[in-house]
Order: C-alpha cells, then sequence, then structure tokens
C-alpha cells in the first residue's frame, strides 16, 4: 500500500516535512491546500498554493475540507497556523483521515482529550510533529539513560538561541494567533523532549522577558523543572540572538556519567551518534509516521505526552504571571 498525504499550508516547515516524505518508498505527497486567512491578501495567498503545487507535483485543493473529504487522501499533514488545529484535526478524523499535526497541537487539555476520544472511536492515528525527539541522537541517549548509564540524574540543560527577526510582524508575533512566545513555540519542542529524557517533572517555575523582537508576548523564556527524584532541569528558548554556540545544547549529568546532544551525541565526552541535523529529523518523523499507519509501530511522540507538555507550558506561564512555583 502507498499511503497518499495531503499537505495543509505551504510554509518552511511544509518544504521540509515534503523533503522528508520523499524519502519514504511507501508513502507519497499528492495534494495541497491552505487555510485561507482573511487578515491576508487571498491573491498572494493564491499564489503561494499554486506555486507549492507546482513545484512538487501536487494537486491544489480549494480549502481542507475538501482536501479531508478526497477519496485520494489517507492521511493530512496539519502545518496551519494555531487556531486551526483542532477544527481542521477533527474534520480529518471524521473524514476517515490519519493526522500529523504541527505543534502546539492544541490549546486547551479538554480539546486534546477529545481528539484522542474521536481517533480511537475512529480506529486512527494522530501524531503530534515533534521531529525533534525523532533524531538518532536523541533517542540513542534515551536508550542509555534507561539503560541507567548515568546512573542518578542531577541535572539537565536543555538550551536553543536563535534571531528569529521573521517572527515580527508576522501570525506568531500576535497572542490571539500563537497563544505565547518563544516558549509555546520553539520552546515546546525543548520541552517535549525533557519528557522524553526525563519524564514528568512535580513542580514548575519560570522566567520570560521580551527584548528584542515587536511582539505581543515573549522572546526568550527561562523555565526551571524539579522532578521527584530531585532531578532539576533548565530549559531556556532566545529568539533574540545568533551567538549560542557555546550554550545550545542538551546536556545531563549524572552521578556515572554525562551526555551532551549538540553537533552529535557525546557520552563522557566520546563522540557516537551524528543523527542531529534539522533536515534528517524530518526524515526520520516521517518513516515513523507511514511505519506507525501501515505496520502498527508505537510513534516517539503521543497525545498523552502532547499533553503533558501542554500542561508544563500552562504552568510556566503560569509561573511567570505570578511568580510562583506551579505544582503538577
Amino acid at each position: 500500500m502507498t499511503l497518499k498525504i495531503g499537505f495543509v499550508d505551504t510554509g518552511f516547515i511544509s518544504e521540509f516535512q515534503f523533503n522528508g516524505f520523499a524519502t519514504e518508498p511507501r508513502c507519497k505527497v499528492t495534494g495541497v491546500t491552505r487555510t485561507w486567512r482573511e487578515d491576508t491578501d487571498r491573491a498572494a495567498q493564491q499564489a503561494k498554493l499554486d506555486a507549492f503545487a507546482a513545484k512538487h507535483g501536487l494537486k491544489a485543493y480549494g480549502s481542507f475540507e475538501e482536501m479531508a473529504a478526497s477519496p485520494d487522501i489517507d492521511a493530512v499533514l496539519i502545518a496551519s497556523i494555531n487556531p486551526c488545529h483542532y477544527s481542521q484535526v477533527m474534520t480529518a478524523l471524521n473524514c476517515g483521515k490519519h493526522v500529523l499535526v504541527e505543534k502546539p497541537v492544541v490549546k486547551t487539555a479538554a480539546e486534546l482529550e477529545a481528539i484522542r476520544d474521536l481517533a480511537a472511536q475512529k480506529g486512527l492515528i494522530v501524531v503530534p510533529a515533534h521531529n525533534f525527539a525523532y533524531r538518532g541522537a536523541v533517542l540513542e541517549a534515551k536508550r542509555r539513560i534507561l539503560a541507567g548509564e548515568l546512573g542518578s540524574i542531577q541535572y539537565a540543560s536543555f538550551t536553543q538561541s536563535f534571531y528569529s527577526g521573521s517572527v515580527s510582524g508576522n501570525w506568531r508575533s500576535r497572542h490571539e494567533l500563537a497563544w505565547g512566545g518563544a516558549l509555546i513555540d520553539s520552546g515546546t519542542h525543548l520541552v517535549y523532549q525533557t519528557i522524553q529524557l526525563l519524564g514528568k517533572p512535580s513542580c514548575v517555575q519560570a522566567l520570560a522577558a521580551r527584548n528584542v523582537l515587536k511582539m505581543d508576548d515573549e522572546d526568550i523564556a527561562a523555565v526551571q523543572l524539579l522532578y521527584p527524584n530531585g532531578t532539576i532541569a533548565h530549559v531556556m528558548q532566545n529568539w533574540g540572538s545568533n551567538h549560542g554556540e557555546d550554550v545550545d545544547a542538551i546536556r545531563l549529568v549524572g552521578t556515572d556519567g554525562w551526555i551532551s546532544i549538540k553537533d552529535a551525541l557525546y557520552i563522557n565526552g566520546e563522540k557516537t551518534n551524528p543523527d542531529v541535523t534539522y533536515a534528517d529529523s524530518f526524515i526520520n518523523q516521517a518513516k515513523s509516521f507511514v511505519a506507525t499507519i501501515l505496520d502498527g509501530k508505537q510513534p516517539e511522540s503521543t497525545l498523552d505526552d502532547a499533553l503533558l507538555t501542554m500542561r508544563i507550558i500552562d504552568a510556566a506561564y503560569e509561573s511567570i504571571k505570578t511568580g510562583r512555583t506551579i505544582s503538577l
């Protein structure tokens, strides 16, 4: 069986997603559509849709509903702006389509639980698109941690810094569309990886600021996580600088060793796994999504983990607002 996939929206993420699926012989991207925003020029939106379809040899559908109902589509990638996710996921499920949906999946726990219930009722797959979680270096680090090679983990840091000037003035700069700033956007990937490698924290404390970009919410956020076993983790997402070369990494320090994930996975200083690149993470994710549907394999990113990610980020925003440590 060849799994036929339709894309929603045509931003830079869709290009990476398309290239990822292009490496998997058991699927083919066959269609594309977009959400038509009233605050954006319709002709410009149509031109982008037509250009993406022509570039990749896809059928351009006039609406998401038309594509979701098409018998020529088996699954959809939802890469639309955040407020569209819930209705599009539910529409896709009601049309019998599997779903890969960009982060953040939805805004509330109730919405996510409704998606999970409908997917189970329909016997369909919904996978959060946490591509960073599919990097080979991260997956190997997870195996090493579970095998006890680090002993008891004492401290971990998950940090990322880059200049995101294009955010100023686009939909990500507006709270009603993005639901927050750097933390809920690319910071979601960092939080998800804390769950992947450390599990569920017991409490959350956070700070945020808007220093560089013109936007409604934060362009930098720092989150502290405390775990039941005493591990402390630090998460930092910064959109204001490209000069984070010596800072950006995942690091875990245990009683018996340490791990670093930067240009590769390092175990106690020994370079072991170079699978860390952004482009390759989409390849790994695409292959996993297809294997989940066609082979019944368990994906690395799940709705349960997306729900915990949401709760951690919600707690962080509550901490930022109140100045309190928030218990989970």
